[in-house]
C-alpha cells in the first residue's frame, strides 16, 4: 500500500516567503492557526529593520483574487490587517514572493502586484 501526502499549495508559497525574507535579514515565524487560536492572525509575523511589525496573509494566486470573501475566517483576517496596519504595522495579503518582498521594500517602487495583493498602508488592491 502507498500513502501520499498532498501538500497545501498555500503552505509552499508561506515556506517560499518566510525564506527569501531572512534571507533579506528580516526575522519571521509562521502563525498556526487552529480551533484553540484566535482567528484572523496572518500566516507570517516578523520584525522590518528598525522594529516595524510586519503581518503577511498568504494566499494561492487563485483565491487572493475574492479576498476578503464572506468567510468568518477572512473577514477576521481583513480586520486584523486594517486595526494592525491604522496602527503602523506593515500589514498585506500577498500570493507569490515577490509580492512580499514589494511590500517590505526590497524590491524597488513603480510596482504592480503580480496576483491582485492588497498592501494595507496604500488601502487598494494592486492587480
Amino acid at each position: 500500500m502507498t500513502f501520499t501526502h498532498r501538500i497545501n499549495p498555500e503552505t509552499v508559497i508561506v515556506n517560499q516567503i518566510r525564506s527569501a525574507l531572512w534571507t533579506a535579514g528580516i526575522p519571521t515565524f509562521k502563525h498556526w492557526g487552529g480551533p484553540m487560536g484566535e482567528p484572523g492572525i496572518p500566516d507570517i509575523i516578523g520584525t522590518l529593520p528598525g522594529g516595524r511589525a510586519l503581518f503577511i496573509e498568504v494566499k494561492t494566486p487563485k483565491t487572493i483574487k475574492s479576498f476578503p470573501s464572506n468567510s468568518v475566517t477572512q473577514q477576521a483576517q481583513d480586520r486584523f490587517l486594517k486595526l494592525h496596519s491604522k496602527s503602523g504595522a506593515a500589514c498585506a495579503v500577498v500570493a507569490t514572493v515577490n509580492d512580499a518582498l514589494i511590500v517590505v521594500g526590497v524590491i524597488g517602487q513603480g510596482f504592480r502586484f503580480l496576483a491582485g495583493g492588497i498592501r494595507y498602508e496604500e488601502g487598494e488592491r494592486l492587480s
